[in-house]
């Protein structure tokens, strides 16, 4: 990864040594020149949702291109190739999704601006689905009055303080306008959950009239700071796949705790929510 972002920024300088313009620029050509390397950018992010090679492709260019750096295809070094990738990658999907969270432009020069963004992306590949938060850098030259993009980096922002596995430890919360509280000794009921960067499972058991009841459950999730949404795949409780369920999720240190439901700004029903309280696994 060191040497992919070393060749980024020797091919930023290089295309910033071959720039016409250095003088300075003005706040107002900066602010117009955002305008349009967004204007473009959004048209771009539209291609791929309609999943349009063709209009896709114009937004690169065929002369100045130098390459991309794409976690599902690698490092690809020239336009040919990554032509030829994306096309491919186009025509195996069945579907494509995506929400822009949030877009920063670097003005470089009258000729350069970097673009960066955040998103969720969804992909639908035949039978399988996967959901992840995006992380993405273009860089845009300016080709004969028209914005066109000479290096994309796109990789999936990484949760590294919720990978792996997790023992619930507690549960409390309010059922109906009055508090409980338990605690998981492991006798009666008990949970283990663990996440990858973009998936979640867990599995365990707990008390019911006839003994003891299996739980499981799985799927994907997408994450914004604590704002937390699972995609229920799998679930013991039959109900509960196909859908959404919203969370509030912190974690500190060696403890998470994970609170639902909540509404689309993080905010709970005060009098039926739940908090789950979990320790990390070694």
């Amino acid at each position: 990864m060191k040497n992919l972002v070393l060749l980024f920024l020797f091919s930023l300088l290089a295309l910033w040594g071959c720039q016409k313009s250095t003088t300075a620029l003005s706040d107002a050509e900066k602010e117009q020149i955002k305008t349009e390397v967004k204007a473009e950018f959004e048209n771009l992010v539209e291609s791929i949702r309609q999943l349009d090679f063709d209009k896709w492709s114009d937004f690169y260019s065929r002369e100045y291109f130098t390459s991309s750096v794409n976690g599902r295809m690698g490092y690809i070094s020239n336009y040919e190739q990554w032509m030829k990738a994306v096309d491919e990658s186009f025509s195996s999907r069945s579907r494509h999704k995506s929400e822009t969270l949030e877009v920063n432009i670097n003005v470089l020069s009258s000729n350069l601006a970097l673009l960066t963004f955040s998103g969720i992306w969804e992909n639908w590949w035949g039978d399988n689905y996967n959901k992840v938060n995006g992380l993405a850098t273009y860089l845009w030259n300016k080709e004969n009055d028209t914005w066109k993009v000479v290096h994309v980096h796109e990789s999936i922002k990484r949760n590294v303080d919720l990978i792996g596995a997790w023992n619930m430890v507690e549960v409390s919360g309010v059922g109906n306008g009055n508090y409980f509280k338990m605690l998981l000794d492991g006798s009666e009921m008990e949970q283990i959950k663990s996440w990858t960067n973009s998936h979640f499972f867990f599995i365990g058991k707990y008390p019911s009239d006839n003994g003891t009841v299996d739980s499981y459950g799985g799927g994907t999730y997408t994450r914004d700071g604590n704002l937390y949404d699972e995609h229920v795949k799998y679930s013991f409780s039959k109900s509960y796949e196909g859908t959404i369920v919203k969370m509030l999720i912190e974690v500190k240190g060696d403890t998470l705790f994970q609170t639902y439901p909540v509404d689309d700004e993080g905010f709970t029903d005060k009098k039926n929510y739940t908090v789950e309280k979990y320790v990390r696994l070694e």
